[in-house]
């Protein structure tokens, strides 16, 4: 594997100057959004400016699936990989531990940095479990990075891992997840389940995380959620590698 992985940060290279000019970008979100609360405490500042942060978190997916599906066809690079009779394991997570860990850094960074300040600086202003709620966050943030991942590597066309992303990220948590919650808790009147359809959306986990009471549920669905959907992905990339080496 640490062949892959050398090749694979060896070729990440020339996207990391784009990776780096748009999480710039967005870390200037939470600046601007709290520009009137600025002399506030942390909690009075993520309720300010956490809600844009989150929904542009979204916007990730699509830049991590372009730049991981455009390096795995660029020169049919994958499909070298799999005939060289690289086991599907070994190439999915070369590309986890060097691409993956490397959009995980930049985006924990790009989300968190600035509320890190504002905590040292002015205070928590009431903000609670703040390790805990920050290890949910890192670990929301590495769903996003590894499954985009992985569904930019199940797809041939770069385009299309892109599309798939947006419909997970965008259409599902947008979309789907409501529904649920409304046809569940209003139609059905099944509260629990609706419940737990809320806890399901990613943008939800972001949102519990930083502003609600921190629960047994909450950690549940994090963690389980990141597992069950990692390792969905993961089968599906297994498989279509093994038959790319058939064809």
């Amino acid at each position: 594997m640490s062949r892959l992985m050398k090749a694979e940060a060896f070729r990440i290279k020339k996207r990391i100057p784009f990776l780096l000019v748009c999480c710039a970008i967005c870390s200037l979100l939470p600046v601007i959004g709290a520009s009137g609360v600025r002399d506030a405490g942390l909690k009075a500042q993520i309720g300010a400016s956490g809600g844009l942060l989150m929904m542009v978190m979204m916007v990730f997916p699509l830049i991590f699936a372009n730049i991981t599906g455009s390096l795995y066809d660029e020169g049919k690079l994958g499909f070298y990989e799999i005939m060289a009779g690289n086991k599907p394991h070994r190439i999915v997570f070369s590309k986890i531990m060097t691409d993956g860990v490397m959009f995980l850094i930049l985006t924990a960074v790009t989300c968190c940095a600035y509320y890190v300040i504002v905590g040292l600086r002015n205070g928590l202003g009431g903000f609670d479990h703040v390790l805990i709620r920050l290890l949910l966050v890192i670990a929301v943030l590495a769903r996003i990075a590894f499954c985009s991942i992985l569904i930019a590597l199940c797809f041939r066309r770069t385009g299309t891992g892109m599309a798939v992303c947006f419909l997970r990220f965008w259409i599902v948590d947008s979309a789907v997840f409501p529904f649920f919650m409304w046809f569940s808790g209003t139609v059905l009147e099944w509260k629990r389940l609706s419940l737990h359809f809320s806890y399901a959306s990613i943008i939800n986990q972001l949102m519990i995380s930083v502003s609600e009471p921190v629960d047994s549920m909450i950690v549940l669905h994090v963690l389980l959620g990141f597992l069950i959907e990692f390792v969905l992905w993961y089968l599906l990339v297994d498989l279509g590698i093994r038959k790319r080496r058939i064809a």
